[in-house]
């Protein structure tokens, strides 16, 4: 095996107490790559959320006592896959240096016949690597791809950005001191929590009050959903990483962020405003003053995650690409899997689209 040639000793994890076990060398390992989503409190999270069904199944490389690389994978429906989902805003393998993830690839390419790695980044080394370390496994691999989140730099000062982004939403000043003449408007930008349970409860419901909990996709819509953010927000508050924003109309939430702040930089998880007060645009005015508190505090971005779309594409400066990465054995189903989603399934999604684009006409 790849490892041992190197000096390392592959170790599969399949229970979930050796998993819990490895949290302190898994984030000094995580540590190199300066997101919070890498940490092993997120996919701790993450499994006690959405691991139901489903068969732990990480890989991690050790060199002697000190952890060298990990996947942090799970095995559903015959498939390997990262514990990432659609409330994964960013996936990453983790390894301290060039060999040690060439390594962890060989490992994973030498134990998976069938894989679905969604969020990893796009144009990265790590991903390129991933993808042809694993075809030269002898497996098929297609990266397709997946969201695009916009992000807006920080640098420069508050006055320069907003000088140049205005145009995009030249009314959230006016309607900032709108708010607060008839409401008595309150803002709270971008703190650690001085009551979660209570700030917690305002923003889920406010979350969910609008067209997000009609449509299913708000944070208490489902309950797996809900267990997932009730234990990051608790995890990353004990370790001073939770960032909550809020604009209050005389004690009542009609607007609220749902942040990560961790290595300068503020990753905006879940935001939601109260559609009854749609008039005075509560989600622009809230988006501005966050922008504006994270130039006070000198990070370098703020993070909108999730894919892209219009309200995002109003202040964002640029944008972080990111991919799903197929892997198929190489059998006649897997064959006829690969040639699917490679040439026909792009021309129907392109044939759709078309057809979508003249009914709206």
């Amino acid at each position: 095996m790849v490892a041992a040639r190197m000096g390392l000793r592959a170790e599969w994890i399949t229970d979930d107490d050796r998993f819990a076990a490895l949290a302190a060398p898994w984030d000094r390992l995580a540590a190199r790559d300066g997101t919070p989503f890498s940490l092993h409190r997120w996919y701790t999270a993450w499994w006690h959320a959405f691991g139901t069904g489903a068969t732990l199944r990480t890989v991690v490389l050790w060199d002697g006592d000190e952890l060298a690389a990990a996947f942090p994978g799970h095995q559903s429906g015959g498939e390997l896959r990262l514990l990432a989902n659609t409330q994964t805003p960013v996936a990453r393998i983790l390894f301290r240096d060039a060999a040690a993830l060439e390594a962890l690839v060989a490992e994973v390419a030498a134990n998976a016949d069938r894989a679905c790695l969604v969020r990893l980044p796009a144009g990265e080394a790590s991903t390129r690597t991933l993808v042809e370390g694993i075809h030269e496994g002898g497996r098929l691999t297609l990266d397709e791809p997946d969201q695009v989140s916009p992000f807006v730099a920080l640098d420069g000062s508050w006055e320069d950005y907003r000088s140049r982004m205005k145009r995009r939403w030249s009314s959230a000043d006016r309607k900032g001191r709108k708010m607060a003449r008839d409401h008595g408007a309150t803002f709270t930008m971008v703190e650690r929590p001085s009551d979660l349970e209570a700030q917690l409860e305002r923003g889920l419901a406010v979350e969910a009050s609008g067209w997000k909990g009609q449509a299913g996709t708000a944070i208490l819509s489902q309950p797996d959903s809900e267990r997932f953010y009730r234990e990051i927000a608790a995890t990353y508050a004990a370790a001073g990483e939770l960032a909550l924003s809020e604009i209050l109309f005389e004690g009542r939430c009609v607007a609220f962020d749902f942040c990560l702040l961790h290595g300068r930089r503020l990753y905006l998880l879940k935001t939601g405003f109260d559609e009854q007060f749609g008039s005075l645009s509560p989600g622009l005015v809230l988006r501005q003053e966050t922008i504006r508190r994270c130039f006070e505090l000198g990070l370098e971005t703020h993070e909108l995650l999730g894919d892209d779309s219009e309200w995002k594409r109003r202040f964002a400066t640029g944008e972080r690409r990111h991919v799903t990465v197929r892997v198929l054995p190489r059998t006649p189903r897997g064959v006829v899997g690969y040639g699917y989603r490679k040439r026909l399934r792009p021309k129907l999604r392109s044939v759709y689209r078309a057809a979508k684009a003249r009914r709206a006409r």
